[in-house]
């Protein structure tokens, strides 16, 4: 079941219930705040004071950064990690069974996008919930000329005990440690026994860290993000 709700300041989002998960979507950034399996607690994180307001990015869940992830290179002024978090998305389409639903949101240029960044694109991002989230953000170059990207599924976990978890798989990889502001390679898995506020570069042939889109409807599907681990200081 899929129902437009919305909070009492009329902030709306998508609510979806099947046999086996739950979660929620925001229209403003097609941000996802909750996911949680039926009988288990919350996938992510959420924080408590979290403003569900317009214009206000939402803290926790999986933001989605776009057309860059981080600060601007060429305008450090320009709003961190993009700005179609803030923007209002539609649904598309959507697809249900009784154990899985589907669903795809749109956000195509708008002369308000063009004043924060001049090239005209669509973007497409394809949500599958089942016992498993599954994310996709298609890019779809509607301009003249080629542009450049860089995003992130910036997820927020859910961790009961941070000491316990562990990141394997990134043995030898490069990253910069931006609490240092040095580059390193990981050695041995990854702990958060520490402050961690780390960039990894894995050198996966599926994973790019900035996509180059050629003009004339190219598009670039990217289900991948950069890797980015933080853990502040209490």
């Amino acid at each position: 079941m899929i129902s437009l709700k919305q909070f009492s300041n009329g902030f709306e989002y998508l609510e979806v219930i099947n046999k086996v998960a739950k979660a929620k979507i925001a229209l403003q950034g097609a941000h996802i705040f909750q996911y949680t399996k039926i009988g288990q607690k919350p996938l992510l994180w959420l924080s408590e004071v979290s403003e569900f307001k317009v214009g206000r990015a939402i803290r926790g869940g999986v933001a989605l950064c776009w057309p860059w992830f981080g600060m601007n290179k060429t305008d450090i002024n320009k709003l961190q990690h993009g700005f179609v978090r803030t923007m209002i998305w539609q649904l598309l389409e959507s697809n249900e069974t009784d154990d899985c639903t589907e669903l795809t949101l749109i956000l195509s240029s708008s002369k308000e996008t063009m004043r924060l960044w001049p090239h005209k694109f669509e973007l497409l991002y394809k949500i599958k919930i089942t016992n498993e989230l599954t994310l996709e953000l298609i890019t779809k170059n509607c301009d003249l000329e080629a542009f450049t990207i860089t995003q992130a599924l910036h997820t927020y976990f859910n961790i009961s005990n941070i000491l316990k978890v562990y990141v394997s798989g990134l043995e030898n990889k490069p990253y910069f440690d931006s609490l240092e502001q040095e580059n390193y390679l990981q050695s041995g898995s990854l702990l958060f026994n520490k402050e961690v506020d780390s960039i990894m570069h894995p050198k996966i042939k599926t994973t790019k860290s900035s996509f180059l889109i050629p003009p004339t409807y190219d598009t670039c599907s990217s289900s991948f993000s950069p890797l980015e681990f933080k853990l502040l200081s209490a």
